[in-house]
Parts: C-alpha cells; structure tokens; sequence
C-alpha cells in the first residue's frame, strides 16, 4: 500500500497526486487557504487552536460549494432543534462559529482581502442560527461511508439518501462505492410500498439500537417484529457476542450466520435454509485461517515471496462476495 500523501497545513491526507488535485477546486485549496491564514494569526505553539471535527468540515465544505453555486438544498433537512437540550445546542453554536469564521478566511484569502472584511461576509444562508442548525441537520441526516469491510472512512451528507426512513425491518440497505452511495432492496418491493433503511446496526440487541435512535435521531421506532421475536433474536445476538468477546474465531464451534429470512443466529440454531451457508462460511475462514498461518511460517523462514503470495490468497478469500453473508455483516479473524 502506497504512503498516503499528507498537508502539513491543513491535516488532510490523499492517496495520490491526482486525487489531490482533483480536490483542490472543490475544498482543498480554500481549506488551505483557512489554514494558513490562521497559522500566520496565531502562534504555532497555541494549543488552543480550534480543531475542526469531520461534521465540521462537511459543513464549511457544503457552505463553500453551496456560495460558489448559489444554491442551499439542505435547508429542508430536518435538525430536530426543538428537541437538543442546552449543553448540545451550545455545543453545535460553539462549532457554528468556528465554521463561519473558517468559511471567512478561506473566502478572504482566495479574494485577497482580509477575513474581517465585509467584502468576505458570509452569504444570507451562512448566518450564524442557521449554520448552528444546519450542523444539527448533519448529526441527523449524515451517513458514515464505510469500505469494503465496513470500516468508517468518511462522512458523507446525500439529500436523496436522507428521504429514507428508518424501520427495524428494512426492505433496503446501503453500501458505497467510492463516494457514490448505493441503495438495494433487501426482498421485493411492493409498487408505493415505503423504501426503508436501518439507521442503528442491525447486528446489536434492540436495546442499544433504540438507546442510539433515541439519543442521536430524536424518536422511538413504531413499527417492528413482535416482541417474542425481538426478544429471541437478542438472545441470540448476546449468545455471539460472548463468544466473541475472547478475541478469537472457532470456525467449527462458534459460526455466526445470517440471511435475509432471519438475520443473525448462532451455529447452534439448526435453521432451515442457513446450514449450507454455515458450512461455506466455516470452509471459507478455515481456508483464510490455513492461508495466514502459512504466512506466518514462510516469514519466520524469511521467504518475503511466499509470504506476499499467501496474503494475497487469504485476503483474496477474506474480501470475496462469499464471505460477506450479508449487508453490514462480515466474517472477520482475530489478528
């Protein structure tokens, strides 16, 4: 894997020269520009500087494409503002001025007047009530892009992606493909039938997911399974959680399966339809497991080119559409 390129002004990091300057019209250049302009207003001893946090960037990104373009299609997001108590909405008032104030300087560097000019003033959506909620909107509407092993990478803020809404038995699931965000249905879908997403793991017990739905997206689910069946598959989510506190995966013992009909369930629960599937899942970890130890031994034995063949193999076999029984669920090994 190549060395990521980094900006020692501004933090960010680019895997190559082109993506770099493929960024550099869309934020990079003015995110320098803010950068630097507080870097030459400030000691580089202070370690008071404002860092901005993802939410934040997302925000002075969209206020700077939504000023470029004269346009603000996320006003109609919803921010649930009525229902913050004091301390977040101080907190998001907090992080609106640090937006606004890095929105000024990029804008004033790249105009080459200064960033208390009022030439350099924001734009009447930039005002600083609606900047304030228009970050609450992020907290609420903003999804986590998330590679190939379901990894978080990045914030991302899709105006058609935020029309969904949540049900604890989705007929959809996203995925990404770069930037690009992809929706599919999970199980055919009637004509004026709602589509719907997950917005809390699917994969953790009913309660942590409605304590998150509670605390970040403001409401309580309405519709669900029956509460027997909530209560069997939280059994069963707890049982594979336990197993897997340990750190390490016992193919023949502890397998985990999912499919579309019943979600997550334990090696245990002969299931009909899911046995086939256990076992192509245990043959697919123990063929990783096989292709890792033997990694391991031709490194000891200081073999650089068998090493890089077997882990090329097992990561071949770890990434392979095989091996992910499902959206959001991947088998993974204890390193």
């Amino acid at each position: 894997v190549n060395k990521p390129l980094g900006c020692s002004v501004t933090g960010l990091c680019f895997r190559s020269r082109d993506e770099q300057r493929a960024a550099r019209d869309e934020f990079y250049q003015r995110e320098y520009n803010a950068a630097s302009d507080l870097a030459a207003s400030t000691s580089p001893r202070d370690k008071s500087r404002p860092q901005l946090t993802s939410a934040m960037r997302l925000a002075v990104r969209s206020l700077w494409r939504g000023t470029q373009q004269q346009t603000s299609p996320w006003v109609k997001l919803e921010s649930h503002w009525e229902d913050l108590d004091a301390d977040r909405e101080s907190q998001l008032q907090a992080q609106a001025s640090l937006v606004l104030d890095e929105l000024r300087r990029g804008l004033s560097r790249e105009s080459g007047t200064a960033a208390s000019s009022t030439s350099t003033a924001p734009p009447k959506d930039c005002e600083f009530d609606k900047v304030a909620q228009f970050l609450g909107a992020i907290d609420v509407n903003a999804m986590f892009i998330t590679d190939e092993e379901q990894r978080c990478i990045a914030l991302g803020l899709y105006l058609r992606g935020a029309l969904f809404n949540h049900d604890e038995e989705p007929n959809c699931a996203q995925s990404f493909r770069g930037r690009r965000l992809l929706v599919r249905a999970l199980r055919p879908v009637a004509a004026g039938e709602e589509l719907t997403l997950a917005y809390s793991e699917i994969a953790e017990v009913s309660s942590v997911r409605r304590a998150r739905l509670r605390g970040q997206y403001h409401f309580d689910p309405l519709r669900g399974p029956p509460p027997a069946a909530v209560a069997a598959r939280d059994l069963s989510l707890s049982e594979v959680q336990e197993r897997l506190q340990d750190g390490t995966w016992r193919p023949l013992e502890h397998g985990v399966v999912w499919s579309a009909e019943v979600g997550v369930h334990s090696e245990r629960q002969q299931l009909d339809g899911v046995v086939g599937c256990r076992r192509a899942a245990t043959l697919l970890v123990s063929q990783v497991q096989a292709e890792w130890a033997a990694a391991r031994e031709a490194a000891k034995a200081e073999d650089a080119r068998t090493v890089a063949r077997r882990l090329r193999r097992a990561w071949k076999a770890a990434s392979s559409e095989d091996l992910r029984l499902g959206e959001g669920h991947a088998l993974r090994l204890a390193t």
